[in-house]
């Protein structure tokens, strides 16, 4: 989102601008409702969510006596990502290629802690040239599953890029607020369910010699992943000018 407010005036100019956004929602996969599942292969109950809010805002006044620029932005995520089995009978014998599933391990957390260093010798460009400011790499790796796995993954950023400035003969006041509220729930739950129990076989012997048990025709390396994660990124970069031959103030 861009937001500019401008004015300039021979005596006093006063401009403002105010940003709000606010998103929500929720992401749900689930297994429910006494369902009975057998997989040769894999299953895979897999939530994904994805938010962002990126905001550009500034104000600006010019008066010849009295000049005042005033921003305020507010950002606000809140949402819920789950992945559940919920009273019901699955099995996943884990054979054939595996399931591929966010593991909750950043790609890039190098590159991401560099990204946020504005004080070493080489600082973002977006410093200097907001408009080329690109939202962080959140992305994570995969971890290959044979059998089940339940996952939630969830991923939100906010960025505020914002100016404010006044410039005046006598008084000039700057001020720009911004608040960042990022909220929410990842959860992956197993509840009240049967679990790789299909064609189970229970431990026994024949004339003294063990016999085969468990999950007879499961991969050997069958498994069971439950796995949630949460990446969460806020930043808010902000420059505040007052110029005036008399008084001047600013504040963020």
């Amino acid at each position: 989102a861009e937001l500019f407010a401008v004015m300039s005036s021979g005596m006093a100019a006063v401009a403002g601008s105010v940003a709000v956004n606010l998103l929500g929602g929720s992401t749900d996969a689930r297994i429910e409702g006494n369902a009975n599942v057998i997989a040769n292969s894999n299953v895979g109950v897999l939530a994904s969510n994805n938010q962002g809010i990126d905001v550009l805002a500034g104000a600006a006044a010019i008066g010849g006596t009295a000049g005042v620029g005033v921003g305020v932005v507010v950002n606000n995520i809140d949402g819920t990502t789950s992945a559940g089995i919920y009273n019901s009978n699955v099995t996943a014998y884990g054979n054939d290629a595996a399931l591929a599933v966010d593991s909750g391990t950043l790609t890039n957390a190098t590159a991401l802690g560099n990204s946020l260093d504005i004080t070493g010798s080489t600082q973002p460009t977006f410093l200097s040239s907001p408009s080329t400011y690109v939202s962080p790499d959140l992305s994570v790796t995969q971890s290959q599953v044979h059998g089940l796995a339940v996952n939630a993954s969830n991923q939100q950023n906010i960025a505020t890029l914002g100016v404010t400035a006044s410039v005046a003969g006598t008084a000039a006041l700057s001020a720009l607020a911004g608040v960042n509220d990022v909220g929410g729930s990842t959860t992956a739950t197993i509840q009240n369910a049967q679990i790789n129990q299909a064609d189970y076989v229970a431990p026994s012997t024949t004339n003294g010699v063990a016999n085969a048990s468990g999950n007879v025709d499961a991969n050997a390396d069958q498994q069971i992943d439950v796995r949630a994660s949460s990446r969460q990124y806020e930043a808010n970069l902000v420059a505040v000018v007052a110029v005036s031959g008399t008084a001047a103030g600013s504040g963020a």
